[in-house]
C-alpha cells in the first residue's frame, strides 16, 4: 500500500498562548508500507530524524481518530497524536520540551492505469 501522510502541528491547549510551533514543519510523507500501523512506525521514525518531532509508542497506542464533515456525517481521515519537541526558550538559558498536538492526515494512493 502506498500512503501519503499530511501533517499539521499545534501546540496543545494550555500552552497555545506561550509558544509557537510552525504548522507545517513535517512536510508531506511518502510511504510504501504493508499497513497503517507500519506506516505510523516509520513516520514515528522520520518525525524523529529529520524532523525533531518524538512520538512515542505510548502516543502511537493511545492516538485519536480525525475527523471531518461530509454531506453523509463525520468521516475518520486520520488520527491525532501528542508529540513532543524542542523550543528555545528565548532568554539565551537553552531549550525546553513541550508537548504538541499531530493532526495525521491518511490518504491512500493508487496507481493510474492510462
Amino acid at each position: 500500500m502506498k500512503y501519503l501522510l499530511k501533517t499539521n502541528l499545534t501546540m496543545k491547549e494550555y500552552n497555545n498562548n506561550k509558544w509557537f510551533i510552525d504548522t507545517d514543519l513535517i512536510r508531506d510523507i511518502f510511504l510504501e508500507s504493508p499497513n497503517i500501523n507500519t506506516a505510523l512506525k516509520e513516520y514515528q521514525a522520520i518525525a524523529a530524524e529529520k524532523y525533531g518531532v518524538e512520538i512515542s509508542n505510548n502516543a502511537l497506542k493511545n492516538k485519536s481518530p480525525m475527523f471531518r464533515d461530509t454531506a453523509a456525517g463525520p468521516e475518520q481521515i486520520g488520527f491525532v497524536i501528542t508529540g513532543k519537541t524542542e523550543f528555545d526558550r528565548g532568554d539565551y538559558t537553552g531549550y525546553t520540551t513541550q508537548y504538541i498536538d499531530i493532526w495525521l492526515e491518511i490518504l491512500t494512493i493508487t496507481e493510474t492505469i492510462f
